[in-house]
């Protein structure tokens, strides 16, 4: 028999033995037993508020120092954007007849030589490493599509990243080696971020908790020795990771003065959606202390016109968006009657930033809900939370 006819055979004996001709098409149910449900996935994260505990970072001997420490290294008379230690640059001129070749870094030469640095910070990732950031480095724009936020007892900075693969997430502790340091936007203080690092875990902190997940009957069925009973039953004591990322609450707006001491520092807010995420906005929510939905159709004109011109003027200082300031103060002033709005009652405006991934997974808070949002507080286009995981936001008032 020749190849020919030889493979010809086993491919038509193949398919008769292993295929099977329908002439009808099958359904989920037929082939898998049911069509499944939908569910909502969630992505829990351990806040604890710091009220109650301290990261105790950086630990005694391990030759890091504070973020405050780092962030104190930054010269407040430069005019530079980018600061680096010595013998750390970006690009390499090349050859130039009109430039002294000796000099490596940015055309610009807008790059600052710290003589501390290199330095050695730990801390707690609090935001997981894939945001986008965009900055100006050497007058060319630099895409970082993993960047995160690590947090120790003194503050908290933006560590910039090329790459989203990362085996670091939110409360795990890093080292972080930072050779290089940046001002993202401008001169504006409160964009403080790590630009040339190499990221390592750091010492973990551990906690014991009785695993409902091992059941035992005595302590011998247990490798830590400790047979425990609860309300559910009899269980181990267990030793694992606290991957904890501590929170303060707070009411205020994210101004400039507020992000001078609270840059990167994770933050809790309560409010409801007054913007919803979309692509339009590039995911940017907005949530308000208070709801607000005016049903005023008339003509603006004498008091309401100007208690409603001086409330939008007062509000639009504490809040980025002007369309809910003009909800919120039209609906004030006509509920009020009155020509103005004392600022102590004028609501709390926050924007909040959603993680491009989120969005991917249409995962959007609808407007009107009462959310409660907690992440760091990041000077990045907008004073706002970045958020990178569905466990940062929690909704409340819901049945």
């Amino acid at each position: 028999m020749s190849k020919k006819l030889f493979y010809s055979a086993l491919l038509f004996g193949t398919f008769f033995a292993c295929g099977e001709l329908r002439d009808t098409h099958r359904s989920i149910e037929e082939i898998y037993g049911n069509s499944g449900e939908e569910v909502s996935v969630s992505a829990p994260i351990e806040y604890r508020n710091t009220a109650s505990e301290d990261y105790n970072l950086p630990t005694a001997d391990s030759g890091a120092i504070s973020i405050a420490e780092l962030i104190a290294l930054y010269p407040a008379d430069s005019d530079s954007t980018i600061f680096v230690g010595e013998g750390e640059h970006f690009t390499d001129i090349g050859e130039s007849s009109d430039r002294d070749i000796s000099y490596q870094g940015c055309w610009s030469g807008s790059e600052e030589v710290i003589a501390e640095l290199p330095v050695v910070i730990e801390g707690v990732v609090s935001l997981h490493p894939r945001q986008f950031v965009k900055v100006d480095i050497c007058g060319q724009d630099e895409r970082h599509y993993g960047s995160f936020v690590v947090e120790d007892d003194t503050g908290g900075i933006l560590v910039l990243r090329d790459s989203r693969v990362a085996n670091y997430n939110y409360g795990d502790r890093v080292r972080v080696t930072v050779y290089g340091m940046m001002l993202t936007f401008g001169r504006d203080s409160d964009t403080r971020a790590v630009l040339i690092s190499d990221v390592e875990f750091a010492p973990q902190a551990f906690r014991e908790v009785i695993s409902e997940a091992d059941p035992c009957e005595s302590n011998a069925d247990c490798v830590s020795n400790q047979c425990e009973q609860n309300e559910n039953g009899k269980f181990c004591r267990i030793r694992e990771i606290d991957r904890v990322v501590l929170y303060e609450e707070t009411e205020e707006a994210f101004s400039a003065d507020f992000m001078i001491a609270n840059a990167s520092k994770t933050y809790r807010i309560e409010g409801y959606v007054s913007q919803i995420p979309t692509n339009e906005n590039f995911s940017q929510m907005i949530v308000t202390s208070e709801l607000f939905e005016p049903i005023f159709t008339g003509r603006l004109e004498g008091p309401l016109l100007q208690c409603v011109r001086t409330c939008e003027s007062a509000c639009q200082s504490n809040c980025p968006s002007s369309n809910v300031c003009a909800d919120a103060c039209l609906s004030m002033c006509e509920e009020e009657n009155v020509t103005s709005i004392p600022d102590s009652e004028i609501p709390s405006c926050w924007v909040v930033g959603l993680d491009v991934e989120l969005g991917r997974r249409n995962f959007q808070p609808q407007y009107g809900q009462h959310i409660q949002v907690t992440g760091p507080v990041v000077n990045s286009y907008d004073r706002q939370i970045l958020i990178g995981s569905t466990g940062q936001i929690t909704f409340l008032d819901q049945e």
